[in-house]
Formats: structure tokens, C-alpha cells, sequence
């Protein structure tokens, strides 16, 4: 199943108490999709993810990946990170992600990897977190 990535120049803005950089991955065929946010660690970015997005994306997932404040492309302190920021931001990346017409908001998953599966656990605990469907730790050896 072939996959476009779309990039609203190279930056999806996704409002919140900073602006957030995003990658957004669609299969090509129209249609709703059950959709997955990914959530990276700290001092990290999306590219840590590398071809998970586009992997899923292949298996018919929408896939939202997006940067923290500070980390990326994204507005903020380098490397800084509160808890009020920190689930600001992946509440703001969440809602952008289910507010998209392709995506099924009752058929969500979330992946957290190293300090973004706080996050995902945090708004796990939220309003947000009831239509989602399931949750993934990912976790990398390094060699």
C-alpha cells in the first residue's frame, strides 16, 4: 500500500503554547484511517522514529509525529522541558491529529519512546485519552 507524506512546508504549525513541528503521514487511497501519534524522547526529535511512520503509514495508518517544544524545528528552550509543557504539547499534537477528516478519532494509538511515554501516559489520564485505543513503548537497542 503506496504512502504520501504530507508537509505544509516542511512544517506543519500545530497551535499551542509554542509551535510544534510535525510530520504527517497518509496512505494514498482515500479513506479514514485509524490514526497513531508518536511521541519521542527527550533531547531527541521525530527522526529518532526513522521509517517507523512510513512503515506504519504502508500498513494503512495516518501518522502524526511531531517535535516537543524546544526539540526540532520546534519553538522553545533547547532541550527544555516542563510538565506543563510537555502535555500541553502532546494534548495540542493529539487534537490536531484526531481533528483531521481521515482519521477515525475512536480507533487511536499512541507510541512513546524513553521520556515520551510519560507524556503519553499523562494524557492517558486526560479527557483526551478516552478514545484511545491502545498504547505502544517503543524501546531501540543501540549498538
Amino acid at each position: 500500500m503506496p504512502f504520501r507524506k504530507l508537509r505544509a512546508s516542511g512544517l506543519i504549525k500545530i497551535s499551542g503554547s509554542s509551535t510544534l513541528e510535525a510530520k504527517l503521514y497518509l496512505p494514498s487511497q482515500e479513506g479514514n484511517f485509524a490514526g497513531v501519534l508518536l511521541s519521542h524522547g527527550f533531547a531527541s526529535a521525530i527522526e529518532e522514529f526513522m521509517d517507523f511512520p512510513e512503515d506504519l503509514c504502508q500498513a494503512g495508518y495516518g501518522v502524526l509525529a511531531f517535535n516537543y517544544s524546544g526539540h526540532g524545528k520546534s519553538e522553545g528552550a533547547r532541550a527544555y522541558v516542563s510538565s506543563k509543557s510537555h502535555l500541553e504539547d502532546i494534548l495540542s499534537a493529539y487534537q490536531y491529529l484526531v481533528n483531521l477528516p481521515q482519521i477515525q478519532v475512536e480507533q487511536t494509538f499512541l507510541v512513546g519512546h524513553s521520556l515520551g511515554t510519560v507524556a503519553v501516559l499523562r494524557l492517558l489520564a486526560t479527557r483526551a485519552g478516552k478514545n484511545v485505543l491502545g498504547v505502544q513503548f517503543r524501546w531501540r537497542r543501540r549498538s
